[in-house]
């Protein structure tokens, strides 16, 4: 997965289970060029937005048309409409630090000279759209050659993390929406490390559904919307950090793709249906290993 291009794969990817395309960006340097004031460091440059064709999620950022190492980065995305999910090519996350502010705002700061690529994702849950913009940049400049002492001293071994290998798919019962095997083939992509998150998503998921169960058994209405709303905080209070969603980003966009196409074929339509197909959903990811 490392060696391959995050671009094609994020526009596969998306394309394959929703029908929207990502727009990649490259951001023009000139050869050799001055180091830039304070001021032209604070300047962005505007991107066209990416938007998902009859969706409402748009991605889009101002981004520094230069970039030079140890020089910080400002990626704004106002404008965008959705949940936004930032994240860099796997294989730049080495040479480009990078952190959010309140304000949604990507700061990167380059640490060697070279091409990195940033990537905004924005989700819009009303219409289950996703729009994707890539923002790519040279950095220039030289990399610092600081005297790096040995990542394992001598005489001590490297950790190897114990992480179980998928084993045999389980048998499910096909259900209602047969689910339960959807979600299993989706969640076992996810690396191995993060994977191990699917029965914390899959309990969280049953959690809402009791709850809400109880809630009506109570006497006390619950709409759909509602329902939906509690399915999502569920799935952020697992999923509650960058390297997390961005994990499992293709899950969710997978999933939402085929709970969509339930829903236009009038079968996914009441709260019983979404209590259904969300029960089937956790008992697949309950049996991720």
């Amino acid at each position: 997965m490392e060696n391959k291009n995050i671009r094609n794969i994020i526009i596969v990817l998306v394309a394959g289970t929703i029908g929207y395309f990502g727009i990649w960006f490259l951001a023009g340097i000139k050869d050799h060029p001055v180091p830039p004031s304070n001021n032209e460091i604070a300047s962005c440059q505007e991107y066209a937005s990416t938007q998902a064709a009859g969706g409402k999620a748009v991605a889009v950022a101002k981004s520094p048309s230069r970039a030079y190492v140890g020089r910080p980065l400002v990626f704004d995305p106002a404008g965008s409409v959705g949940e936004l999910v930032w994240f860099s090519n796997p294989g730049d996350q080495d040479k480009l630090m990078t952190f959010e502010d309140k304000r949604d705002r990507l700061i990167g700061i380059p640490s060697v000279p070279g091409p990195v690529t940033v990537v905004l994702v924005a989700i819009e849950d009303s219409d289950r759209s996703v729009a994707v913009s890539f923002f790519d940049l040279l950095v220039e400049g030289q990399a610092p050659t600081p005297n790096v002492p040995p990542v394992n001293p001598p005489n001590v071994p490297p950790v190897v993390p114990n992480v179980p290998p998928v084993g045999p798919k389980p048998t499910f019962e096909k259900g209602k929406y047969d689910l339960a095997s959807f979600a299993y083939d989706e969640a076992v992509k996810v690396d191995s490390g993060n994977r191990l998150l699917a029965t914390k998503m899959a309990q969280a998921m049953q959690d809402v559904v009791e709850a809400k169960k109880a809630a009506i058994a109570a006497g006390t209405p619950v709409t759909v919307s509602e329902a939906k709303d509690a399915i999502k905080s569920a799935n952020r209070s697992v999923l509650d950090t960058q390297e997390k969603v961005q994990a499992w980003t293709t899950f969710l966009t997978a999933l939402a793709a085929k709970y969509d196409s339930f829903s236009t074929a009038g079968t996914l339509l009441s709260l019983d249906d979404y209590f259904d197909a969300w029960t089937e959903t956790a008992k697949g990811l309950a049996a991720v290993k």
